[in-house]
This record gives structure tokens, sequence and C-alpha cells, in this order.
């Protein structure tokens, strides 16, 4: 097992494509940065990672407005589970997306 958390994916950009068809390309800079693009949104934001499973990273962050941002990414099928809350004025939004990777 690749001794950083982010194993294969430190140092290289992903593409992720969502069920939904709203997909994102993240660049894993370092064990503690990323930076993502949707086309339309960009952000480069400080990251927690963990390796739970050699098969399995686990990648969260909160972004400057408030949104938390939470990915299982399983390096071995090239499936990734998203969980995102996000500011709704009183309330926070909840969204749950399940998609594939792939390298770019």
């Amino acid at each position: 097992m690749d001794n950083s958390f982010l194993g294969p994916l430190l140092g290289r950009s992903v593409r992720i494509s969502f069920s939904s068809g709203f997909a994102v390309s993240a660049d894993y800079l370092s064990e503690a940065r990323m930076r993502w693009r949707n086309g339309v949104l960009s952000g480069e934001e400080t990251i927690h990672a963990a390796r739970p499973d050699e098969d399995v990273v686990f990648v969260s962050w909160q972004e400057a407005n408030g949104t938390t941002v939470s990915h299982a990414i399983n390096l071995r099928t090239n499936r990734l589970w998203a969980f995102v809350t996000y500011p709704t004025g009183d309330t926070r939004g909840v969204s749950f997306a399940e998609g594939e990777w792939v390298f770019e």
C-alpha cells in the first residue's frame, strides 16, 4: 500500500462524473490541497484525507461559502460517493451523489 493518504491520486488530476450528469475535475496537489473546477465554478481547498482501507480514500473540505464536501473514493473500482451540505438560510441543505472517476 502507498504510504500517502491519497495514494495514486497524489499529484494527479481526475474527472468525476456523477449519475446526475454533473461533472467536476479535481487536481490533488498535495496531501493537504486540491483544486476543483466544473466549467462554471472553481476553487482551491485545504483538504483532510484518510485511507481507511488500501482501496478507499476519504477526502473532505469546507469551502469559503460554508459548503462542506466529503468524497469516499474507491481506488480499485473507480467509484465515488459524495456527501455535501450547504447553507440555505437558517438551515442546511444536504445532497448525496454517486459517480465514477478517471485520471485525466
